[in-house]
């Protein structure tokens, strides 16, 4: 497994690169109007501990380069809500689900309705799905694109239903938005 990113050149300017352990990240501009965004593709450990290590990682990230027009999105391999798991609850998850929103909130990022779907990711017999993957944008973010919306589309070979990010105004620009986001998602091995 890993990550990969990747997105049209003629859209999408990658001005640097960062990267750690369990994310990919970029810093690059919108060419049609030099936009500076941040990017930054999440494939979050399973264990607590890893996810707290990640989760301060990026933090101390955001922090480093400052306000600005993030998108950071993957698999987070936890929930924010109960709600958003079916078949198995555990305690850990309580505390998991605690630490992970107030990574949410000390980043200050927003976590867009999920459209599509209730869960993003099915255990093959079908008993367990989760919510654990989205999109978490900055209010700066929201402030250019403020149609956001994320949708889950149709599983295909992937155990993940891949998410599409776009916002719905821009109809010529979804390619945009939604080549670069969606690929993002999409597992390969």
């Amino acid at each position: 497994g890993g990550i990969l990113s990747c997105w049209k050149k003629q859209v999408f300017s990658m001005i640097t690169s960062l990267s750690g352990d369990g994310f990919l990240g970029v810093v690059g501009e919108w060419r049609y109007d030099k936009i500076p965004c941040f990017i930054v593709n999440i494939y979050s450990p399973c264990d607590l501990r890893g996810k707290k290590n990640l989760w301060e990682e990026i933090q101390k990230i955001k922090v480093s380069y400052g306000s600005g027009r993030w998108c950071i999105c993957g698999d987070f391999n936890t929930v924010r809500l109960k709600s958003e798991r079916k078949g198995v609850h555990t305690r850990r998850e309580e505390k998991e689900m605690l630490y992970y929103n107030q990574f949410i909130e000390d980043v200050e990022l927003i976590d867009l309705p999920l459209g599509g779907s209730k869960y993003t990711w099915f255990r093959p017999n079908g008993i367990t799905a989760t919510r654990i993957d989205r999109f978490l944008v900055s209010h700066e973010w929201l402030t250019q694109w403020p149609h956001c919306s994320q949708k889950a589309l149709q599983k295909d070979v992937s155990d993940h239903r891949p998410i599409l990010l776009k916002d719905i105004r821009l109809d010529s620009d979804l390619n945009l938005l939604g080549a670069l986001i969606a690929g993002l998602m999409t597992p390969y091995s």
